[in-house]
């Protein structure tokens, strides 16, 4: 997880633009992803709770930090150019459609 977590801070401190941040993330997370899906199939957890927590802690982690980042990729790409009254009306456009 500090590796993860290190991965993603770089790309954050590195990256200015919104977009290119969240597909860089995205690519990041997959491979990582990929990587411990790889590793998982080998091993054998020790003991019942390691594996409990890796699939209700740890793993739950990453997959969240891909949604959130294909979300805001998803956002910003369909973010209209234009007032700030637009892209307001879009920010409650999607805001309300979520609670519904």
């Amino acid at each position: 997880m500090d590796q993860f977590n290190s991965k993603l801070h770089a790309i954050d401190i590195a990256e200015t633009d919104l977009i290119l941040k969240a597909q860089k993330s995205i690519i990041c997370i997959r491979d990582i992803l990929s990587k411990l899906r790889t590793f998982i199939v080998g091993y054998a957890f020790r003991i019942e709770e390691e594996e409990i927590y890796f699939f209700k802690v740890s793993k739950p982690e990453i997959v969240s930090q891909l949604i959130y980042h294909v979300k805001i990729n998803n956002f910003e790409s369909k973010r209209p150019l234009g007032s700030l009254e637009i892209q307001q009306s879009l920010i409650d456009l999607e805001t309300n459609h979520r609670l519904l």
